[in-house]
């Protein structure tokens, strides 16, 4: 259960460094009309993305990477809070004392594996479509 905790920290470590690439994008700007404030401006030079611009290709992408990403993330953010503290409970003897102690250990697990199939589909539609 250690390793699994430390894989989530791991994955959501790698996310908040690709947010902070994605969002300050690279050193060539992309350049483009976009629309501030209601004004169109011609010639606006794009770095990085957010939920109105993006360098890399439609902003309406950007918006929902961000939105599909950030939602997997608060998941495994809470799948390891979770996990954590069953992982405390397990080693103080909580569970052993209890009559269905496991069912806690179960659904920890199921959750955590639902996260973990759901990130395959986001896997792929972000990434490799």
């Amino acid at each position: 259960m250690l390793w699994t905790i430390i894989g989530g920290f791991a994955f959501l470590s790698c996310q908040a460094w690709e947010w902070a690439h994605f969002i300050e994008g690279t050193d060539v700007p992309t350049i483009g009309d976009v629309m501030i404030n209601g004004i169109w401006r011609e010639n606006y030079e794009i770095f990085g993305a957010n939920l109105t611009f993006n360098q890399y290709g439609p902003p309406a992408f950007a918006a929902l990477f961000f939105f599909i990403t950030g939602f997997h993330g608060f998941h495994v953010f809470s799948g390891v809070v979770f996990l954590l503290i069953i992982m405390i409970n397990a080693a103080s003897g909580l569970y052993v004392s209890r009559k269905n102690g496991h069912e806690m250990v179960e659904k920890i697990g199921l959750y955590w594996h639902f996260v973990d199939l759901v990130w395959v589909f986001v896997f792929l539609v972000f990434y490799l479509l």
